[in-house]
């Protein structure tokens, strides 16, 4: 019986560094045999190709590198620190060997501390397209609101999916995923298609597997009391990590972000080690401004949000209660001007 475990990328050049010590973490902690398939963006340069083929290989694993067809996403928008790589995954159905059924896609900002082998183990019935993780900051009203998603569904985050290629590709999901984002105006773009189209027909990931670093900036009061029902297993991720996933916009390539140490074991072993660390999006990005903004626009609101949580999330590892306080005044500030009732 073929014990391979299939994990699946997707990265431009800009993140090509960041899924090298991924995948360096996890060669360090999942016992082989492991295929990776790497989708990426023409700019990716043989250079990252053959430093991620050495550590694969280091470790008796094997990459199989497969370029996008731009073309196919011309339609779709680039927006903040979202490229048009995040929309790769939905051709993993369609470009990897019919002969793979079940694929575990990894974002370029997850570690990986612990064996990832109990999460591909996880069975799935043929009509579940996909096995994901709650997503702890998208459970207010305004991301329910926005995807018509009631808010007592559940909203997943599509950083950690272990999918279900023959499902995929029987109902051709990626195409009503991409013709979804072409429809609407989504803000966290792919991961809004994927909840719309896929809905409730989700196998629950424990959060073990996908422990967000909000947990961790977040103090415990400030949790979301609807989904009380995490609570338990939130403790338990903090505590006891098997993929971290950095999903704040500062990473830990960049300078001064929270929670880096571990990130940064893992870069210290890999053919990255001596790369520098790069300044976080943070500067320069002020491209709007809240004078300018005079109808209420999801997209200009997160414009003007997401850079300056990002300030407020360097500064949460010292400072925790700054990031609760710097969102309380942010939505206080959009209610004065007229952006939000």
């Amino acid at each position: 019986m073929d014990n391979t475990i299939h994990i699946a990328f997707c990265f431009d050049q800009n993140y090509s560094m960041p899924c090298g010590v991924s995948i360096t973490s996890i060669c360090e902690n999942t016992p082989g045999p492991i295929c990776f398939h790497a989708l990426i963006a023409g700019n990716v340069t043989d250079d990252a190709k053959d430093k991620i083929r050495k550590v694969t290989g280091s470790h008796g694993n094997q990459v199989f590198y497969y370029k996008i067809d731009e073309k196919r996403l011309e339609n779709l928008s680039e927006f903040l620190y979202f490229s048009k790589s995040v929309y790769y995954r939905f051709m993993i159905p369609e470009l990897l060997p019919k002969d793979v059924t079940k694929v575990l896609y990894l974002d370029s900002d997850v570690l990986c501390v612990k064996s990832l082998r109990p999460i591909w183990e996880i069975g799935m019935d043929d009509g579940v397209p996909a096995a994901m993780s709650y997503d702890s900051g998208c459970s207010n009203v305004k991301f329910h609101n926005r995807t018509g998603i009631p808010l007592t569904k559940p909203y997943y985050n599509n950083g950690v999916i272990l999918m279900n290629l023959n499902c995929w590709r029987k109902e051709d999901i990626a195409a009503k995923c991409i013709r979804s984002m072409e429809e609407n105006d989504f803000v966290l773009v792919d991961q809004d298609a994927m909840n719309v189209v896929i809905g409730e027909r989700v196998k629950n990931i424990p959060l073990q597997f996908n422990c967000q670093i909000r947990f961790m900036i977040t103090p415990e009061e400030e949790w979301m009391l609807e989904k009380e029902k995490y609570f338990n297993q939130i403790r338990e991720a903090i505590s006891n990590p098997a993929l971290i996933h950095y999903t704040e916009p500062v990473k830990p390539w960049h300078k001064d972000c929270q929670f880096a140490n571990e990130w940064l074991k893992y870069k210290a072993i890999s053919p990255w080690k001596d790369e520098p660390l790069s300044q976080p999006f943070i500067n320069g990005s002020f491209k709007i401004q809240l004078d300018g903004v005079t109808d209420f626009n999801a997209t200009a609101v997160e414009a003007i949000a997401l850079p300056l949580l990002s300030f407020a999330s360097r500064l949460s590892q010292k400072h925790p209660r700054i990031f609760v306080l710097l969102r309380k005044s942010l939505w206080t500030l959009a209610k004065r001007k007229g952006l939000v009732k």
